[in-house]
């Protein structure tokens, strides 16, 4: 529906996965991997449970949760 739109989540996510990567935080960048993939099998696994702009924005959510050693947290709200 256009709710998340590519125009807005890949420069985001391009703009914190590259902070991430100049201030070396390669756990928050698996963080992104592993919440990118999980994301991504979800909806393949059940299409309605979750939409493709969701999938898009999983991993800056990562990227910003495991900065801030906050995963668990993200998780559970």
């Amino acid at each position: 529906e256009g709710r998340l739109p590519d125009r807005l989540t890949i420069p985001v996510l391009g703009c914190t996965l590259l902070m991430m990567l100049i201030v070396g935080d390669l756990t928050a960048i698996a963080a992104a991997a592993t919440g990118a993939a999980g994301a991504a099998l979800l909806k393949l696994a059940a299409s309605a449970a979750i939409g493709w702009g969701d999938v898009k924005l999983v991993p800056t959510l990562a990227l910003v949760l495991a900065h801030d050693h906050a995963v668990a947290e993200g998780v559970l709200l």
